[in-house]
């Protein structure tokens, strides 16, 4: 089995879609005030970690409402959690409890806000992400809840159905070597690959076992796929760059990875706290609501797969 750590240290490149989600406009959303701003020139977001300390977030004065019964302080990256926790935010509002968005210009500052204890938690990173980060931190960070996951999908090229698989079969894949072995994983769920049973998201082409129909794979870098895409029969990408071309990603996807694959084991996306469990529970409960299901379900049109419920708490 490879190294459980380099494995980690590996999924790293696919952290977020926040690149992907943000070209998409979400309709009727509310603004969401940014308590948090950077003072010197905006970074850009990509699927690379900028530089610790890369960003200098100051903090504008806050005035909770009186009414409400608690505030929750929670620091969020771009789309789609900036989406998601506004949308909680006016669910929480109901109940007579209020939500401090603290929006953050790069992936290091929540962690860093978190531990200092400058907000309670934080919704942009995987659990992949999260293990990393308290291993070379020294920090004791814990998942509060896991809210979705950020499926890849193989989707038509010159060909529209996989019943047209043929020898010599041409498929697009994602050059990052996590979004190459997520490829990999799906291909084989598909029965189009077999793989090495000790396999893991470091993957590569030397672990394939079994092509019975001769595919080709060619790699990209997966923000160029979708124009490249009548390049090859099939290709795959993260739902997400589907949704931000203006399609139905859900409708579009020949085949998708399933819940239960490993990729939604290590990559799925969760609310992160520094022990405040107990207290989180109430927005816990928005997050994972059918509400909440319910607007995922609109909203990103299939680029997100919604599994507030996975760890067994109970929807409204």
């Amino acid at each position: 089995m490879k190294n459980n750590y380099n494995r980690i240290k590996i999924s790293m490149a696919v952290l977020c879609m926040s690149g992907v989600l943000s070209a998409c406009e979400i309709p009727d959303m509310p603004s969401v005030k940014a308590i948090w701003h950077k003072q010197e020139e905006t970074v850009k977001v990509s699927y690379e970690m900028p530089a610790a300390g890369e960003a200098l977030l100051v903090r504008d004065d806050y005035h909770k409402e009186q009414h409400l019964k608690d505030t929750f302080t929670i620091a969020a990256v771009g789309s789609p959690y900036e989406e998601i926790l506004t949308k909680a935010k006016s669910l929480l509002e109901k109940k007579g409890y209020g939500l401090e968005i603290v929006l953050c210009e790069d992936y290091h500052s929540p962690n860093e806000l978190l531990q200092e204890g400058k907000i309670e938690g934080n919704f942009f990173q995987h659990k992949a992400h999260l293990e990393r980060y308290n291993i070379e931190n020294n920090t004791v960070l814990e998942e509060s809840a896991e809210i979705f996951f950020q499926p890849m999908g193989i989707f038509p090229g010159k060909k529209i159905q996989l019943s047209q698989l043929s020898q010599g079969t041409k498929i697009l894949v994602p050059q990052e070597i996590t979004g190459f072995a997520r490829s990999l994983f799906l291909l084989q769920q598909e029965g189009i690959l077999g793989l090495l049973s000790d396999t893991d998201l470091l993957a590569e082409e030397a672990d394939i076992t079994e092509n019975p129909y001769g595919v080709t794979l060619i790699k990209c870098e997966e923000e160029k796929i979708w124009e490249r895409k009548e390049e090859a029969d099939f290709f795959i990408c993260t739902m997400g760059y589907v949704l931000a071309a203006g399609e139905h990603p859900g409708k579009l996807a020949l085949a998708v990875e399933k819940e239960d694959s490993l990729a939604a084991q290590n990559l799925s996306q969760i609310l992160v706290v520094k022990g405040e469990k107990k207290r989180m529970e109430p927005l816990v409960q928005i997050l994972c609501s059918k509400e909440m299901e319910k607007f995922v379900e609109e909203y990103y049109r299939g680029s997100l797969q919604f599994i507030g419920e996975r760890k067994g708490t109970e929807k409204e």
